[in-house]
């Protein structure tokens, strides 16, 4: 089955805007009662801007889950801390005991005046300023607002056109859009730009640009302030703010000590990491669009356009950090759900087909895997879990209060993208490619940071990461194995302080066909192991196995004591092995040589062990120089050379691996899932049958002298 194909010119340039008359919501409750079955009304989205392959059977299964989502939220205590960002702990359980008998208690405490009201008095007292409050803020007035007493809906109507009549967060980064094909955008983005740089000349050496020049002046004038750090552009954007918050000023700064209005002087949230940003910038757009505020509108179309080409050429700047993208989801799922300009719902599900492909990638049986940017909970396996399913019966899971957003809205995944996320392909081997951390900044599109090789197996998926960029936050080793009541396990090395996501800097790793090598010099730090409890285990010659179910890992240890795994092996109770760190001999490297089976590779465990011990070779000869050589028992010939201040040089079957590869996703040796040419724009999914593309196409506008 063949989706049809989607494609959205993202830089079109259009005569007329071209509104739809918007989501048809409802009088009264936002659901009805089906054979004893909660089932949430959804909004309407145009039909060309569906995915309608989504299957029938895989609807049902969600609503099924839907009603154990409500039920959880039962459970929890029915509270509301209603100070700062604090309040978005408890924001999601409110809206979804809303679907209950609960309805009446939670609507009083969701219209209750707010513990910081001072600071929103200007807006009504309503909260749209913190970025992870907004989400819900936008669902509890689009989706749920003809629950709401009429005067409180109105203050929420009267607080967003307030909050939207001039840019509520102004900085630098509008450099982006002076070269925007919206004229209305471009020319506001210069208005601003010169009420900071030239309203403030004192402050900027050399003088900024003026009207007449063009957007690579501005770029060259700004970067020796961003070279500065973030900390540096960002008081400057506070001391300089031409709209500063209307009972705190310009604030107190300095920036980075806190994140309040008081501290920060900005009528929205500054911070920039690409989830708040995302969070704050499609809630301003839809309030603005809502309350008829076109020229703060039309701004932030251009913002949101420019992010999601982003995702199309580069990719994410926070790429698969589990928490985060939870509001990712949810800012995109609300500019879906209740934009009227078809042009910005297009956008919209252009950003969910790319974050769900980039997700379904990385989730396996109920668990979400894989390196990642930021790690901190298991918060998007249990997202994932709602929609994708795939898990065993037996698993307990506690679905993230955030499924709140999928499970009342119009946007569904293309079916290509679930078979994706339920392994419905033959194995395959990807390399993706990551940008920096806020690719986003002017002139930063083009960087690439971290690249990534992911192996999907039938029963595992090993991922790892080469970084220019040391990042104590990134998870750069992560094997997820199945396990018949846990869904999938995950097995953790490191050679840092935190089981789950530190390498260090000179930590360099080489991986092809679910085989990896890993060196480091030998600086005094040894590898710390993570192993799932019930994990068998052995010390054969002079390798270790690991047994999780039907994974089968080997380790040819190099530079490490041979016997120094042997205490994780002879107990297997309790939770994982937490920073177990295995002995280091007196070599210039340690690492490891690692092979993964299971029955479709191997057969049986035996004979995996056998052609370990008989067949796979490991070359040691020139460890000295940061160079060894392997040939797994499947014939793949893999090599890491490591390099003191560069990537590795990796080479696989003779080949060297090419770091400057133009796909954002692509796949090793062969024909995979998922492809996506970064240069162009296109992505496509194939899997469990189903074919899926989506092509965002990047025409910019040469600024013109203005």
């Amino acid at each position: 089955m063949t989706n049809p194909l989607n494609k959205i010119s993202l830089l079109l340039i259009v005569t007329a805007l071209c509104f739809w008359s918007g989501p048809i919501l409802w009088a009264g409750e936002p659901f009805s009662l089906e054979n004893g079955r909660v089932v949430p009304k959804l909004p309407e989205a145009p039909e060309s801007l569906q995915n309608s392959d989504w299957p029938e059977e895989a609807e049902n299964e969600m609503l099924d889950r839907f009603q154990t989502l409500i039920e959880q939220a039962r459970e929890r205590n029915l509270s509301f801390r209603k100070y700062g960002e604090h309040k978005a702990q408890a924001f999601p359980d409110l809206l979804l005991r809303l679907f209950t008998s609960d309805q009446e208690k939670s609507l009083q405490l969701l219209q209750e005046e707010e513990l910081d009201g001072t600071a929103h008095h200007w807006t009504e007292g309503i909260d749209f300023y913190w970025s992870v409050v907004l989400p819900y803020q936008i669902r509890k007035y689009f989706y749920f607002g003809e629950l709401l007493d009429p005067a409180y809906q109105q203050r929420m109507y009267s607080g967003g056109r307030r909050w939207t009549e001039e840019d509520p967060r102004p900085g630098f980064d509008l450099i982006n859009q002076l070269n925007s094909t919206n004229a209305e955008a471009s020319s506001y983005a210069l208005e601003i730009l010169l009420k900071m740089s030239t309203e403030w000349s004192n402050h900027f050496e050399p003088p900024a640009p003026n009207a007449n020049e063009e957007k690579e002046d501005w770029v060259a004038w700004w970067n020796p302030l961003l070279e500065r750090g973030w900390q540096i552009y960002e008081e400057k954007e506070r001391i300089l703010n031409p709209y500063p918050h209307p009972r705190f000023d310009h604030g107190t700064g300095p920036v980075g000590r806190e994140w309040t209005p008081l501290a920060r002087g900005m009528r929205a949230d500054p911070r920039n990491t690409q989830n708040l940003r995302t969070m704050r910038d499609t809630s301003i757009y839809l309030m603005a669009e809502e309350t008829g505020n076109e020229r703060v509108r039309q701004l932030y179309k251009e913002k949101i356009r420019e992010q999601i080409a982003l995702l199309y050429q580069v990719g994410y700047g926070e790429w698969d950090a589990d928490y985060y993208l939870t509001g990712i989801f949810a800012a995109y799922h609300n500019l879906y759900d209740f934009a009227r300009d078809k042009e910005v719902i297009g956008l919209a599900k252009a950003a969910l087909d790319w974050h769900y492909t980039a997700a379904a990638l990385k989730y396996r049986r109920g668990v979400f895997g894989g390196p990642a940017k930021r790690t901190t909970t298991r918060e998007l396996g249990n997202y994932l879990a709602f929609l994708f399913g795939n898990y065993p019966e037996e698993k307990n899971i506690s679905f993230s209060p955030m499924a709140l957003f999928p499970a009342t809205s119009a946007y569904r995944p293309p079916a290509a993208v679930l078979a994706l996320a339920r392994q419905e392909f033959p194995a395959a081997e990807i390399f993706a490619i990551k940008p920096p951390y806020s690719p986003h900044l002017p002139g930063h599109k083009a960087k690439r940071e971290s690249y990534e090789t992911l192996f999907i197996g039938e029963t595992f998926t090993l991922g790892t990461i080469n970084s220019n960029q040391f990042s104590r936050s990134s998870r750069r080793w992560h094997l997820l194995a199945d396990h018949s009541t846990e869904g999938a396990v995950s097995f953790f090395i490191n050679s840092g302080n935190h089981p789950h996501r530190t390498l260090r800097p000179t930590d360099q790793i080489a991986q092809a066909g679910g085989a990896a090598l890993w060196l480091r010099p030998n600086d005094g730090r040894s590898l710390s192991f993570s192993i799932p409890a019930g994990t068998k285990g052995r010390i054969h010659r002079n390798f270790w196995v690991l047994e999780i179910e039907n994974t089968w890992i080997a380790i040819r240890p190099i530079g490490l004591a041979k016997e120094g795994l042997r205490p994780f092996l002879q107990n297997d109770e309790g939770g994982d092995f937490v920073l177990r760190q295995v002995p280091t001999l007196e070599t210039p490297f340690i690492g490891f040589a690692m092979e993964v089976g299971n029955p479709e590779s191997h057969g049986s465990l035996s004979r995996f062990i056998s052609n370990i011990s008989q067949v796979q070779e490991l070359d040691l000869s020139n460890l000295p120089e940061g160079k060894v050589g392997m040939v797994t028992s499947k014939g793949i010939d893999l090599v890491l050379h490591h390099q003191e201040e560069s990537l590795p040089q990796i080479h696989i079957l003779g080949k060297p691996l090419d770091w400057d590869s133009g796909e954002q996703w692509s796949s090793i040796g062969g024909e995979g899932p998922v492809f996506l040419d970064g240069s162009r724009g296109e992505l496509s999914v194939e899997a469990g049958g189903y074919s899926f593309r989506q092509t965002i196409t990047s025409v910019e506008k040469k600024a013109s002298k203005r």
